[in-house]
């Protein structure tokens, strides 16, 4: 794999050759790094380039990758001796869903590991993973390129969700011009969501009429139920994240209608991301997050989202 990553310049062509999926060659990359002691590739816009380190150990490669693989390929259980916290961030809505079983599952097979889960909904959460307050995200994010320690669980759309009398809502799609003057419900502008929708509205001159701002999931599910206005939800591909949405009940059951916003889509991707402070406990708890959230992913039947969605959040 690193003479292919040395070839094509790039993990995502490297994936493409091997016809996976590039988290998959990431995470074997991350685990042959991990063993190495140190990164083997510089990594930016242009592609890859090996470091000093990665130089040295070249001659060294296929015994390096084979102790890799058979660390991260057989899935067999790996024990953590000492105790050890994990500091998980959380997107609150995949937090109703994730938290209970993932404790259970990691008391059940890393016993030694110790989760303190808190919520991904800070604007500083990107600051919080390179500075290791926390060691692992799960969140919704904008469509921007994924970073190197970012693992795409599931990709989608974003959705505007109203009553289901609305005529906003009465049409499977909505262009985004034609959000102006509806009166919005929306996370303060300290937030990343909240900033993406503002660059998207600036670059497409519309207004938006914001009436309340408010970045608990509870209060603007409230509103919206009360008819006091709109809500503006990333919703992955097929209603696959039909049990991590707070309002997917209300959706389901026809409480609420929700209209994929195009002209143009807003496209947002499900994260798993690894902090700077990489550990084996961290890689494990990763592991478990991913495998839990594709299980999920899979399960979920497809539903057109005026037929019933799930929405889930990001900020």
């Amino acid at each position: 794999m690193v003479k292919l990553i040395l070839e094509t310049g790039s993990l995502y062509q490297t994936a493409l050759r091997l016809n996976c999926a590039q988290s998959v060659v990431s995470r074997q990359l991350a685990a042959l790094e991990y063993e190495c002691g140190g990164r083997l590739f510089h990594r930016n816009a242009r592609g890859v380039r090996l470091t000093e380190l990665g130089e040295q150990l070249m001659p060294h490669v296929e015994t390096i990758i084979a102790a890799a693989q058979e660390m991260i390929g057989s899935g067999k259980r790996q024990v953590i001796e000492a105790d050890e916290e994990v500091k998980i961030a959380v997107g609150p809505q995949i937090a109703s869903y994730l938290s209970g079983p993932l404790v259970n599952e990691i008391r059940r097979i890393h016993p030694n590991i110790r989760l303190t889960i808190g919520d991904a909904v800070s604007d500083n959460i990107r600051t919080d993973l390179k500075e290791g307050r926390t060691d692992l995200a799960i969140f919704m994010r904008s469509g921007r390129a994924l970073g190197h320690d970012d693992r795409e669980i599931g990709s989608g759309d974003t959705y505007l969700v109203g009553l289901p009398t609305s005529e906003a809502t009465a049409r499977k799609t909505i262009s985004f011009s034609s959000l102006a003057g509806l009166p919005l419900l929306l996370p303060s502008q300290h937030t990343e969501w909240r900033r993406s929708l503002d660059a998207t509205a600036a670059r497409k001159r519309v207004s938006l009429t914001v009436v309340a701002e408010a970045n608990t999931p509870g209060s603007r599910a409230a509103m919206v139920q009360d008819g006091v206005g709109y809500l503006i939800l990333p919703m992955l591909a097929g209603s696959a994240a039909a049990r991590l949405g707070w309002i997917a009940g209300d959706v389901h059951a026809e409480r609420l209608r929700a209209s994929r916003i195009v002209d143009p889509a807003i496209p947002i991707k499900l994260v798993v991301s690894i902090g700077s402070n990489r550990r084996r406990a961290v890689d494990l708890v990763a592991d478990v997050v991913e495998k839990m959230l594709r299980e999920l992913i899979k399960d979920a039947p497809p539903v057109e989202p005026n037929e019933g969605a799930g929405i889930a959040e990001t900020a």
